[in-house]
Formats: structure tokens, C-alpha cells, sequence
């Protein structure tokens, strides 16, 4: 009785999979990620709503500064402007000041629009004025504040949207610490709040940065070496063709993290089963990748230098390295790897080329 393959490979993949793992073979069609598109905000229109914003805190005896985000809506689940920053606008109202001081992880270029004040990072204080420039480092503490009867707006960009994209955990403390209830520093009267919608645009929306919810935390999982290999024999034996360039190929991705295909918030983990006599085309591409030799032998090739390598051997890999790999012996090799494709792919970074004659000419052998 003929095996179906299709059934069997399905079947390994459920025995692995969980409401936290996903499991992706080169069976898989796995889309590109939506470019993110450009956009405009028109001061002449956003001004207007910003003083509104600094009036009505001001009527309610609010003095914090208040940011407003300039959110891309086409930049996906992370919430950023463009897929590594966070751009934006700094309303301190006439006389206002920081509740107090607070460390963010992001670092941050700002340009004065109009007015005067001082931005203290790490106790030393700054005083500046319209069209100066402020540097702040990553992890710096800060404060800012308004001496003066106008309001003072600034221009900010920080990297905001690659802190989010890496999920790191002190993004909780992005702009606020989690236990601050936004309701204590923005005003509460919704015609301003209004105004702002007013001015957003098809691609962009002008969000208060304290109702900016973290991105959720990754949850840890385990997958058995036993059940991965019940997975790559079945993958071995289908008809399918393998991927020229890496053989049959299986990754384990953390569900919420949607489309960038992730095991973390980073990076990507999984096998690839090189089947015997297998010679993959030699390509090159913009992630980085560490893998080890989990069973058998085989060699990649790397910038014309052979590297034969067996069970335990570990290969480097960086960013743009032209590599190919393969297996002479008679049984199957399989290799373990990490790459940084999901940072690179949420980045919009993600590309691959290969070589026009296919393989390298092997002009040295590392045993």
C-alpha cells in the first residue's frame, strides 16, 4: 500500500504543534511581508490640534509632557512609524515639567519646533530653543520641562519601532511605567483628542504613546529531538522536491508573532534534512546564520573554501556569505540553525541571491 506523505508529514507536524508552536517546512508557501509605505503630516494642519492638546492640559492642571505617535498603519502589528522607528511629536505644556525622572531603553534624536526648555538626561541638563537638537542615548534617564508661558513642542525620532520589534522586555517601561494610569497625564476632553483624529491620514494615525499597549511577551517551548526527526524522515521520503539551496527544511515558530515566522522575537530555529548525494545551489542572503551539525556528514562551501564537517561541528554563517552545503555519504545529514530572519524580515530587509552558475569552484578543502 502506497504512503500518502502528504498525510504523514501532517501528521508529525501536529504531534509537535501547540497552541504556542507552529511548525513550517519547505512545504509551506510563506508570503513576503507588506511593504510599509511612505506618508506626510502637514504641520499647518497638526499644530492646531497639538496647542488644543496643550490648552486642555493646562485647564486641567496637567503639566507632564504629552507624546503623540505618528503611527504607520502600514507598518504592521508593532505599532511604529516605519519598521525600526518611532517618530512623533513632545507637547510640554506652559510651565509643565516630567512627574518625574524615567530610563527608557530607546535612543533619540529631537529637533525643537517652537518655544524653550530643558531636557535633563542622566542629571545633567540641557536648556535648548527652537530648531535646537537633542541627542539621547539608549538606557539614559530623563526629564524634560517648560519654564516658560508657551507651550514648547518637540520632534522626536527613536528606535522605538526595533525595540518593539525585538520584544524585549523593558518596553514595558517604553514611555511610562506600567502601573501609570494614562487617564493622570492626558487631558481628558475629547475635542482634542478629536482634532487629532482630524488630521491622521489614510496611512497615518496621531496616537497618544501612553495608550500603546506593550507588545506581548514571548512564552517558552520545547521540541523534542525524537519528534523532529519522525518529521524530517517523513519530509526525507516525500515526493515533493526539495529547496535547491538547502535541501528539506522544517522551522518551529511562536504563533503570536504572526507572519514574521519566529521562534523568539528575533530569531528563527529548526532542521534541515540533507538527503545522501545532495548538492544545494550556492546562494547568499541578508540574515545571518549559526548552524550545527546535528547528524551525519556533509561540507558547505564558503567563498570557494570546502568545509567538510560532521555531528557536533558548528558553521558560522554571516549576513551575505555566498555558501552552498551537501552531502557525499550514502545516509542523510541534518543540520540544526538559527537565523536572524525574523528581525530581518520585519525590517523589510529579508533578501536572497544566487549564483548565476549555480556552485562555487572549490578552491580549497578544510577537513
Amino acid at each position: 500500500m502506497a504512503i500518502d506523505y502528504d498525510q504523514l508529514v501532517q501528521e508529525k507536524k501536529q504531534a509537535i504543534e501547540s497552541d504556542v508552536i507552529q511548525t513550517v517546512t519547505y512545504l509551506d508557501q510563506i508570503s513576503r511581508l507588506d511593504p510599509v509605505e511612505p506618508f506626510i503630516v502637514r504641520w499647518a494642519k497638526v499644530r492646531p490640534a497639538l496647542i488644543e492638546l496643550a490648552g486642555a492640559a493646562v485647564a486641567e492642571g496637567k503639566g507632564a509632557p504629552i507624546d503623540i505617535y505618528l503611527i504607520n498603519k502600514t507598518a504592521g502589528e508593532h505599532s511604529s512609524s516605519l519598521p525600526t522607528m518611532i517618530i512623533g511629536f513632545r507637547i510640554i505644556p506652559p510651565h509643565g515639567e516630567s512627574h518625574r525622572p524615567v530610563r527608557l531603553l530607546t535612543e533619540s534624536i529631537e529637533y525643537v519646533i517652537e518655544g524653550n526648555g530643558f531636557t535633563r538626561v542622566n542629571g545633567e541638563q540641557f536648556d535648548w530653543g527652537a530648531k535646537d537638537m537633542i541627542v539621547i542615548p539608549s538606557g539614559a534617564v530623563r526629564e524634560y520641562g517648560n519654564a516658560n508661558g508657551e507651550p514648547a513642542i518637540l520632534f522626536f525620532s527613536h528606535n522605538g519601532g526595533l525595540i518593539r520589534l525585538m520584544n524585549l522586555p523593558e518596553t514595558r517601561s517604553f514611555v511610562w511605567e506600567e502601573a501609570d494610569d494614562p487617564a493622570r497625564f492626558l487631558p481628558g476632553d475629547s475635542r482634542c483628542w478629536e482634532s487629532l483624529k482630524e488630521v491622521s491620514g489614510p496611512n497615518v494615525e496621531l496616537l497618544p504613546a501612553l495608550r500603546i499597549s506593550a507588545p506581548a511577551p514571548c512564552r517558552p517551548f520545547l521540541v523534542k529531538w525524537q519528534q523532529s526527526w519522525e518529521l524530517l524522515e517523513a519530509l526525507l521520503h516525500h515526493p515533493k522536491k526539495e529547496d535547491p539551496r538547502g535541501g528539506k527544511i522544517v522551522g518551529y515558530v511562536y504563533r503570536a508573532k504572526g507572519n514574521l515566522q519566529a521562534s523568539a522575537a528575533t530569531l528563527v530555529g529548526g532542521y534541515q534534512i540533507i538527503q545522501p548525494g545532495f548538492k544545494g545551489m550556492a546562494h547568499a542572503h541578508s540574515m545571518a546564520a549559526i548552524q550545527l551539525a546535528a547528524l551525519g556528514r556533509g561540507y558547505s562551501v564558503t567563498d570557494g573554501r570546502r568545509y567538510e564537517w560532521e555531528e557536533g561541528d558548528i558553521l558560522i554563517f554571516p549576513p551575505w556569505c555566498m555558501h552552498e552545503h551537501g552531502t557525499d555519504d550514502l545516509n542523510p545529514a541534518v543540520l540544526f540553525g538559527v537565523l536572524d530572519n525574523p528581525l530581518i524580515r520585519g525590517m523589510r530587509l529579508q533578501r536572497v541571491t544566487e549564483l548565476e552558475q549555480g556552485y562555487q569552484e572549490v578552491i580549497e578543502v578544510v577537513s
